[in-house]
């Protein structure tokens, strides 16, 4: 009798081994075909161009983000980007650049195009710019306004 008990429990553990392998082999063909068809996520739309010694590189959806301690200060965003590395500038295309105050309010650009300069970093824009922002956050500042007291004029001719 200990015996066909044993004979049961060999072909019990056979049965659960198999299964158990078809189910690790059904994981690793999901897991292969999952990723085979994600998408490339750190694909970017670029385009390089070899002239000489220069190397110009245009970039499709250009956003740059600038974070200090996880809150954004700002945020450049542009349909085409140009890098011309003789030159030391990028050429922008429809910018965006947003400007965050604090949690409550944030102000707003617009331009056809732009040129940053990436010794200075700073940023030229042009054609049709516009600029929206909340009024209270421009002309109210929390500062209160000084009394006459405290307001030392400077004295003329001196």
């Amino acid at each position: 009798m200990p015996f066909a008990c044993n004979q049961k429990n060999q072909v019990m553990n056979n049965k659960i081994r198999k299964l158990l392998l078809i189910l690790a082999c059904g994981l690793i063909v999901a897991f292969g075909v999952s990723i085979y068809y994600q998408p490339k996520i750190f694909s970017i739309p670029t385009a390089i161009n070899l002239d000489g010694d220069s190397i110009d590189i245009k970039i499709k959806n250009f956003n740059v983000l600038h974070e200090v301690l996880g809150n954004k200060h700002w945020e450049l965003r542009a349909d085409d980007a140009q890098i011309d590395y003789d030159k030391g500038r990028i050429t922008l295309t429809r910018v965006a650049v947003t400007l965050n105050h604090n949690a409550n309010s944030k102000s707003q650009i617009f331009a056809d195009t732009g040129v940053m300069n990436t010794v200075t970093k700073e940023i030229e824009l042009a054609g049709h710019v516009k600029f929206i922002a909340d009024a209270d956050q421009l002309f109210h500042r929390s500062r209160s306004p000084k009394s006459p007291s405290q307001i030392n004029p400077e004295p003329i001719g001196e």
